[in-house]
């Protein structure tokens, strides 16, 4: 996006999706104009928000105005509204995972090396104050040299792989899903 364009959001996924599409409606440089969520008992929330609910993603990515769209979806949908934001030249922010495996990896990979959008995804650790504190520690070289890392991601929240969404899933991902905050860290 260019410098000072206004953003003109969507959100896709209402779960933690409420809280990005609450950013973008406190943010005086984006506009939220929609909102979507599989489960149609989330339309009260778009009441709240004062925004539009869309049924169908579709007119989220024909939208000509919406130029960034957030994906809060659930993890196995992540990679086809990927890959549809894409070939429609929207930016997009994505809750991890990007996406459940090494071919769709690529193939993003692929679909983003001719084309100018923008692509994150929410590695908040990286800018808690004690991580920021580290990292400061270890640019300065203040202690010494490392050559061992490790760490450990307590997920503590079993209710969430027995009877949430998350367990529903073929092939979901403790690693892709929460522990991946480790790998961030480390790298």
């Amino acid at each position: 996006m260019k410098k000072n364009k206004k953003i003109y959001a969507a959100t896709i996924g209402l779960g933690f999706g409420k809280t990005h599409a609450s950013t973008f409606i406190k943010n005086k440089f984006s506009k939220l104009i929609c909102v979507n969520d599989k489960d149609i008992k989330k339309k009260k929330l778009a009441k709240i928000l004062k925004t539009e609910f869309v049924k169908n993603t579709k007119h989220i990515f024909n939208n000509k105005k919406i130029n960034l769209i957030s994906v809060a979806s659930y993890d196995n949908y992540h990679f086809k509204h990927l890959y549809t934001a894409i070939k429609n030249n929207k930016n997009i922010f994505v809750e991890k995972p990007l996406c459940q495996n090494i071919k769709q990896f690529f193939l993003i990979k692929k679909l983003l090396k001719n084309i100018k959008i923008k692509l994150s995804s929410n590695f908040v650790l990286r800018y808690h104050p004690k991580f920021k504190k580290v990292k400061e520690l270890i640019d300065k070289n203040a202690i010494g040299k490392i050559y061992s890392m490790e760490g450990e991601y307590n997920y503590g929240r079993l209710e969430k792989l027995t009877k949430g969404w998350r367990g529903k899933i073929p092939f979901y991902s403790i690693v892709q899903g929460g522990s991946i905050h480790i790998v961030d860290l480390i790298n």
